[in-house]
């Protein structure tokens, strides 16, 4: 894993809060903006805890690096954003839906993205990445598959997935060859 994908999980932390969240901060415009509408969103994160997300959201909302809300270093009005962004997180919390999955297998994934989306009508699903998880490659033991050809069944399955549940979902991978 390492720092690239958490780099691109991190992208798609924000893709996300500009899809969940109606209100931030802009650091260009000196001012808290309004986006027009905002959709129900679920985060799949395999890698992360969900209080690394949260402090990502924060520092989304807020326009803000994530370092300085976690070490508490701020600087003129910073930590009143963060402060506000934190309020905007709670207000706006149905619009924001987390699971944490670190040992990923095709089912489990499924079954969770079908769960949150039946419960809870999301519209995007943000899965941080696809990758050989133990329990994935035990799945198919002793059936003689590649690597890559398991991690192409899993991505078809999502694909299949939202097609079915009608989401839009992203997601991505990353390789070792």
């Amino acid at each position: 894993s390492g720092a690239s994908g958490t780099g691109k999980s991190r992208l798609m932390v924000g893709d996300a809060c500009g899809i969940a969240f109606p209100e931030r901060y802009s650091k260009k415009k000196r001012q808290w903006i309004r986006a027009g509408f905002t959709q129900k969103v679920l985060f799949i994160t395999t890698e992360m805890s969900i209080d690394e997300i949260q402090t990502m959201i924060w520092a989304y909302l807020a326009d803000i690096n994530e370092e300085k809300i976690l070490f508490h270093q701020y600087e003129d009005d910073e930590e009143e954003r963060v402060n506000k962004a934190i309020e905007l997180a709670e207000k706006y919390r149905e619009n924001f839906y987390w699971e944490h999955i670190p040992d990923p297998t095709i089912e489990t994934v499924t079954a969770a993205i079908r769960n949150q989306v039946r419960n809870h009508k999301i519209n995007h699903v943000f899965y941080d990445y696809i990758f050989s998880s133990p329990s994935l490659l035990r799945e198919f033991e002793g059936q003689n598959i590649r690597e890559d050809v398991i991690l192409g069944m899993f991505s078809t399955k999502l694909k299949e997935l939202a097609n079915e549940l009608e989401v839009f979902l992203e997601s991505g991978t990353q390789l070792n060859r």
